[in-house]
């Protein structure tokens, strides 16, 4: 049956299981089954075949969904596959810590998109917003990303509107291979063992470069190049600096890591020697940047220190408070059935209450108003109230005698409303009740 003891249960093994359910959920990876584009996405504008490609030739590759602040002290190249550019925007400071950490001897690998952040110039503060505005943060002020072709830099893989190409019936994603164009490639510096007969794929649309804007700042020094060209263009596809004590990897064109591109002609080897001319495995894929960071679970949180530990005594002083009470109050008492009273029993109770002194001169005044009611209905008149002379006189009309017996049963009971309540005994009530309820119902008792 349920109770309020229960229902408590009830309530407290429902938290436990949804408390499971979120743990379970973290220990899970956030593949999304391989639909969204990250390291580990499956479909042709993912980059889980740069994953694997890393893994396949034994250089130890691992993905991070914690915030890039958490890994800058280990001896990891840290490797920035075509980050969210909202994100960046949004958490711009963990930008900062990576130019320190990269000045101090780190290893940082990019590969940016052209497209800027939409809308977050509307936030306060200072926030990224486009590609440009990133490399600075990272240490290279003037450093541009820039289109070579007929597109103007801010195309995506064809998805043809990703949200409108979900087959919700099969659940797969409708895809168009994008037009390709095949391009040499010079490389020299660290990229130089790419060879001298490169052949790149490239996006025909429009493929993004990079350009200095200004001499780059002092400290900056070029460590490798890699160039291609598009028809009569030659644009700066990959370079390599040292910043610092440390250095810096950029890929112009981060299409070129997508499943789609990766696998044909040279595109991997540059995709080997970028991550290369950045530093040496063990290398480090950021997902913080592409939204798998488990921040967005609540349950993150108890992972994190105090609120884990908070977490847990809460749990344990909830569970011995419930405990105690329970050895205390010890088991729950049988369930009694509801006493209801019949209506002679409510009858009897009534008649206990009205029998005092007190309620007599109350009991005779509702007496003769109610008579005089109950003799109104039967004679059939019209007056609007219920008097006892008035009806006297109709009841005249018709029979006298009983006119006379009614005056004088209702003066009786008229006189013992007005009585002190002391003076009137209950068998005086009874008979002068009695005898007024035989003329108002005319012989009849009630």
């Amino acid at each position: 049956m349920l109770n309020s003891r229960n229902l408590t249960a009830m309530l407290i093994v429902l938290a436990m299981v949804s408390l499971a359910a979120m743990l379970v959920g973290l220990l899970a990876p956030p593949d999304n089954d391989g639909m969204g584009d990250d390291s580990y996405g499956t479909r042709a504008y993912g980059q889980r075949a740069l994953h694997d490609l890393l893994l396949a030739l034994n250089a130890p590759a691992e993905r991070n969904l914690l915030p890039p602040e958490a890994q800058l002290g280990r001896p990891v190249t840290l490797a920035l596959l075509a980050p969210v550019p909202e994100l960046l925007a949004l958490e711009s400071d963990y930008l900062e810590r990576m130019r320190d950490w990269v000045r101090g001897g780190g290893r940082l690998a990019v590969a940016l998109r052209p497209q800027s952040a939409a809308g977050i110039h509307a936030l306060p503060g200072r926030h990224p917003t486009s590609p440009e505005d990133v490399l600075a943060l990272l240490g290279l002020d003037g450093l541009q990303l820039v289109s070579t072709g007929g597109g103007d830099g801010d195309e995506e893989p064809n998805l043809r509107g990703l949200t409108d190409t979900y087959a919700r019936e099969s659940g797969w994603v409708r895809y168009e291979p994008a037009p390709r164009l095949g391009s040499a490639a010079g490389s020299e510096g660290v990229f130089a063992g790419m060879g001298p007969s490169t052949v790149l794929q490239l996006p025909l649309e429009s493929t993004a470069g990079l350009r200095w804007s200004t001499r780059p700042a002092d400290g900056i020094t070029t460590l490798g190049l890699v160039r291609a060209r598009r028809g009569g263009e030659e644009m700066l596809l990959a370079a390599a600096w040292q910043v610092g004590a440390g250095s810096i990897s950029v890929l112009a064109e981060h299409r070129l890591l997508t499943n789609e591109f990766l696998g044909l002609d040279d595109n991997p080897v540059l995709a080997v020697h970028w991550l290369g001319a950045a530093g040496p495995p063990p290398y480090l894929i950021d997902e913080f940047y592409h939204g798998l960071s488990v921040r967005g679970n609540p349950a993150w949180l108890l992972t994190r220190f105090p609120y884990g530990l908070l977490a847990l005594t809460v749990a344990l002083t909830g569970g011995l408070f419930v405990w105690r009470g329970a050895v205390r109050l010890g088991p729950p008492l049988a369930e009694q059935a509801i006493n209801r009273r019949t209506l002679a029993e409510y009858l009897d109770a009534m008649a206990g209450l009205f029998s005092g002194r007190r309620s007599r001169a109350f009991i005779a005044r509702e007496l003769l108003e109610g008579g005089c009611w109950a003799l109104r209905r039967r004679l059939r008149t019209v007056h609007s109230q219920a008097d006892l002379e008035l009806l006297a006189g109709v009841l005249e009309r018709r029979d006298p005698q009983a006119a006379e017996r009614l005056r004088s049963a209702g003066a009786d009971l008229a006189r013992l409303a007005e009585a002190p309540a002391a003076s009137i005994e209950a068998n005086q009530l009874v008979r002068a009740a009695a005898e007024f309820q035989r003329c108002t119902l005319g012989g009849r008792t009630p």
